[in-house]
């Protein structure tokens, strides 16, 4: 996937290794969740990879199980990571019933060239401005724009055009 990502991720390709992926996941909280149950949580910060390509079913499944499995803060943050061209509305709707109030776009560049160069899919800014008019629509307005100086073919002056440029 993205040469760059050390999340835990699956290729979206494949509906039964995101079905296993879960299944690991929830197996996982179902262990962990009793030994953290007496913690209160302020904070859930889910970052890219995997999470953000469930289809919507499967993201709240997941977000489901968190919540009925951990113990949170009324006020708790609740932050999502994702790259804008595989987010839709339907996922963005399962977030904001879920109490997302943060988003973060894993734009990293515009530049296509320095996309391919490191596997990542294209980013254009006809996807990031759909995005945003999805945000609006389910009422998320606090989204952070993330970009990747420091990948092979980045520069400051042109991270600051793009930055402009969104």
């Amino acid at each position: 996937i993205c040469h760059f990502c050390n999340y835990d991720r699956l290729r979206p390709s494949s509906p039964e290794l995101l079905k296993t992926w879960l299944a690991r996941t929830l197996r996982t909280l179902s262990v962990l969740g009793p030994a953290l149950r007496p913690l209160t949580f302020h904070a859930l910060y889910i970052g890219g990879g995997t999470p953000s390509v469930l289809p919507a079913r499967m993201l709240h499944e997941l977000l489901e199980a968190l919540d009925g499995s951990l113990d949170w803060h009324p006020q708790a943050s609740r932050k999502l990571e994702f790259d804008p061209a595989v987010m839709n509305r339907e996922r963005m709707e399962v977030l904001a019933a879920h109490r997302f109030e943060q988003l973060s776009f894993g734009i990293e560049t515009l530049d296509p060239e320095i996309n391919a160069r490191h596997n990542r899919g294209r980013q254009s800014i006809d996807t990031i401005e759909r995005s945003f008019v999805d945000l609006r629509a389910v009422g998320i307005s606090d989204v952070a724009c993330d970009f990747l100086l420091g990948l092979e073919g980045t520069t400051p002056d042109g991270m600051l055009a793009e930055m402009e440029t969104v």
